[in-house]
């Protein structure tokens, strides 16, 4: 069952590691785009700069969900408490993708002219990322009840399939 996790994990990884290096050039074209209509140091660059991060976190926690399901559905045996294990996994995915958030949006603060609205951007950051770690966490239980309803009605008809061929009159 780990390896499943650690299989998606290393996908996960990866996957953070190309939306962490796609900020910053996203936040030079969106300064590029902003700078010819004067806006390049505005309020406007912030909000844009933040829902750029936010949009990255949001993707991220559906791969983090999309990933970890797979890995509750794929595996032989499960326990719900080995399903609460991989989804509190999930805030370890979102670390990357959070202190590149930080590190980027307090420069854009910076370079805005605004450093003072720094905290409040990364705290709205921090918000988005307690959510989309709840949405995993869900998702995961949601699979790993849907996997225990199969199974058990799997079960219940191969059960019922053997005693409707023990009960059946002979030939």
């Amino acid at each position: 069952m780990s390896d499943l996790v650690a299989l998606a994990n290393r996908k996960l990884t990866l996957a953070a590691e190309e939306r962490v290096r796609a900020i910053p050039a996203e936040l030079k074209a969106m300064k590029a785009e902003l700078a010819p209509k004067g806006l390049a140091k505005s309020g406007a660059a912030l909000k844009r700069g933040q829902a750029l991060c936010v949009r990255h976190i949001k993707e991220h926690g559906e791969a983090v969900a999309t990933e970890y399901k797979w890995a509750v559905g794929q595996a032989l045996t499960a326990s719900q408490s080995w399903a609460n294990e991989v989804a509190a996994g999930a805030a370890a995915q979102f670390e990357p993708l959070l202190t590149a958030a930080r590190l980027h949006l307090t420069k854009l603060a910076a370079f805005t002219g605004r450093p003072d609205l720094s905290d409040r951007l990364v705290s709205e950051i921090e918000s988005e990322v307690r959510v989309a770690e709840e949405r995993v966490k869900l998702a995961v239980q949601a699979a790993f009840a849907e996997r225990s309803r199969g199974l058990l009605r799997s079960l219940l008809a191969t059960a019922g399939g053997l005693l409707g061929r023990l009960t059946r009159p002979g030939p």
